[in-house]
């Protein structure tokens, strides 16, 4: 693996029934922010699932911050915060119980940061999740994540189903705390088609092409490719 890379997927494969990730090769280098995008189906999830050892490619080598996944999980997602559409939380519990218990299992809480969290994400910590609406929960996912100061940033299109207005401001008010509190190693953030309009050139044919810091991944059904746009870390990518 790169001295200089967060994550490093060579030459990796996945097979399903109806669908394949074929021959991908994926480098993002610290201190940069990636955006992985492409319509639904196109492989987005399965990239991030490996990345966070989930699944193990069918072949090729999936690094993370110096971790071979995923037979080194455990350690590696001590340093990864992860946040997805369909995370789950106690219903039944509030936010501040989550923010206790992640502070039990994480030695790198920063529990300042976290009220600062709740004060910007405009959350109650007595408030029970059940009473919480869809930009609530996301808000309090990306404070759990947040305030763990992870090394690395992976999202996997946590704004889905939010309002235009509130996903703007999860978005900005994410990007904005990582700028001015700490800057990790990295972030990868997968984004819908949909939503990716004016995010780099159109897409070209080839499993692997690459032009400048954009890589464009075929899918493997044909169709419009994946592509992965890269910036630095505090840019903010504002999709429409």
């Amino acid at each position: 693996m790169s001295p200089q890379a967060a994550i490093e997927c060579k030459n990796i494969s996945k097979h399903y029934p109806h669908s394949s990730l074929r021959d991908v090769n994926l480098t993002v280098e610290q201190g940069t922010v990636m955006g992985l995008v492409g319509p639904n189906g196109a492989g987005k999830s399965t990239i991030l699932r490996m990345v966070m050892g989930l699944v193990g490619p069918d072949s090729g080598s999936v690094d993370v911050l110096g971790h071979r996944m995923p037979d080194a999980q455990l350690a590696a997602k001590r340093e990864i915060g992860f946040v997805a559409e369909d995370m789950r939380l106690y219903e039944s519990q509030t936010i501040g119980f989550h923010m206790d218990f992640v502070r039990s299992v994480f030695a790198t809480w920063d529990e300042a940061y976290a009220r600062s969290l709740l004060r910007s994400f405009d959350l109650n910590r007595e408030q029970k999740v059940k009473g919480l609406s869809h930009g609530q929960r996301v808000k309090a996912t990306l404070l759990l994540a947040l305030a763990r100061r992870p090394k690395l940033l992976v999202f996997d299109e946590p704004t889905t189903g939010l309002d235009p207005a509130v996903r703007k401001e999860v978005s900005r008010a994410g990007v904005a705390l990582a700028r001015e509190e700490w800057t990790p190693q990295g972030v990868v953030v997968g984004v819908p088609a949909v939503r990716a309009g004016g995010l780099g050139q159109p897409p070209v044919a080839g499993r692997d092409a690459e032009l400048g810091a954009v890589h464009f991944l075929e899918r493997a059904r044909g169709g419009r490719p994946r592509r992965a746009v890269a910036g630095r870390v505090g840019d903010e990518i504002d999709s429409p």
